[in-house]
């Protein structure tokens, strides 16, 4: 009768806690950003699945759409959430305590800073849904079960779909089949279907991305933008001689155009570190929206504008002119980007120390994972949580800059394995006693 009863308490609280997040996401005033507008208007450069979800809740509730957009934002993060800790209690026998700081810090975003479920942006969606793919993922490492592969493609491929940034876990899914067949000596045979899946899920996310576009945008191409996020960096660390690393003409003034214009500006580290900026990497996180936005795509689409193309056009030819010239001025400029790199990569975790935390833990979690004769331990959670936030900000940091809106995905981590040793410590002390 007595467990009875702590059981009913720990999801009376849990019911209230719910509760209590819910009222605050539904009175908090909804969030707009420039990028919500872009994805009400479903802009051209925008990724299709919540473009897609905003359309069909303004179709259907007109002007009155933003409560029943929170409303929904809010009850996949709870279905998220509620998944997550069910698991955590069944695995890991987590006490009631714990269980209730754990359920705060997964819907923390709500309430902080972000506000993500009060929020116009794909991240509403995106949210719940890395913390359904991280879960499955440890699930599946936990079972041994390869069968939940083919969920986990199937959240991820949605996840995609919803911001492209998650195209990254890919190579973790792959690692942990691998890891499963390692582990488990399974026949090689039940693994060539699941790394096809892996193999082929890129292509399906780009020919749904294109056949959304043809659809909106009658025209059969990808996301416009990717490109022209990734040179952004490149036209930052570049100087003004680096025009020769180009052979076309089109390439050459597109980038004198360019970087005249953030010259002028101070929008390079060289003009940084002339003005004594104490910290260049700053300079381009706080100016990446003048830099990318207004010179890299803005004064693109001028440029092929003058030459006579049309809107849609314009963003499709500036994509392809910003391929063409990555390599070449990546290499160009390889030795300052190395060094960019690093630091945008120490931005996306906090610090330097936390960067090195993160990094330990990983390790520990692997080497753990690897040695343990029992799946359901703490390594197992370690190893693939962190193995996901490595790879998240790793491509953040590469392609566009770590701000804090692209990378709180995995900022219950440290919380969560924090939570679940000193459960194990508390555990421990009471069998011993």
């Amino acid at each position: 009768m007595e467990l009875i009863f702590k059981k009913l308490t720990r999801k009376n609280v849990s019911l209230v806690v719910y509760v209590l997040v819910g009222f605050f996401v539904l009175l908090k005033e909804t969030v707009y950003y420039p990028d919500s507008y872009a994805f009400l208007k479903m802009s051209f450069n925008r990724s299709p699945l919540y473009s897609s979800f905003l359309k069909v809740m303004t179709t259907i509730f007109g002007d009155s759409f933003e409560l029943p957009t929170k409303i929904i934002q809010y009850g996949l993060l709870v279905l998220a959430v509620y998944s997550f800790l069910r698991f955590i209690e069944r695995c890991y026998s987590l006490n009631r305590f714990g269980m209730i700081m754990l359920q705060l810090v997964l819907l923390s975003p709500c309430l902080y800073f972000y506000y993500v479920s009060s929020t116009l942006l794909s991240e509403a969606l995106a949210y719940p849904l890395v913390i359904l793919i991280v879960v499955n993922s440890i699930k599946m490492v936990v079972s041994g079960n390869l069968k939940l592969v083919f969920k986990l493609l199937s959240l991820l491929f949605i996840c995609i779909l919803v911001r492209g940034q998650f195209i990254a876990f890919l190579p973790v899914i792959a690692l942990l089949v691998l890891y499963i067949v390692l582990k488990t000596r399974i026949g090689l045979e039940k693994v060539v279907l699941p790394l096809v899946c892996i193999l082929i899920l890129p292509l399906l996310t780009g020919q749904v991305e294109r056949g959304y576009n043809k659809l909106v945008h009658r025209n059969y191409v990808s996301n416009s933008m990717n490109y022209v996020h990734f040179i952004s960096s490149m036209f930052y660390l570049a100087d003004e001689s680096d025009f020769e690393a180009f052979e076309s003409k089109e390439a050459r003034e597109y980038f004198v155009i360019v970087h005249k214009s953030l010259t002028k500006a101070g929008l390079t580290k060289k003009e940084s570190e002339r003005a004594k900026v104490y910290d260049y990497y700053d300079v381009f996180v706080t100016s990446f929206s003048r830099i990318c936005n207004r010179r890299v795509h803005e004064l693109g689409l001028k440029y092929f504008e003058e030459k006579g193309l049309n809107y849609y056009d314009q963003n499709i030819e500036l994509n392809k002119l910003c391929a063409n010239m990555l390599f070449p001025l990546w290499k160009r400029n390889f030795k300052k980007w190395i060094g960019f790199y690093f630091r945008g990569l120490k931005v996306s975790f906090g610090s330097f120390k936390q960067m090195l935390l993160f990094l330990l833990l990983l390790i520990s979690g692997l080497m753990g994972a690897a040695k343990s004769k029992v799946n359901n331990d703490l390594f197992s959670l370690v190893a693939v949580s962190t193995l996901f936030m490595f790879a998240n900000n790793t491509l953040i940091t590469l392609v566009v800059h770590p701000i804090k809106r692209y990378v709180f995905y995995f900022d219950w981590v440290i919380f969560a394995i924090i939570i679940l040793l000193l459960n194990e410590v508390l555990k421990k002390q009471i069998n011993g006693n």
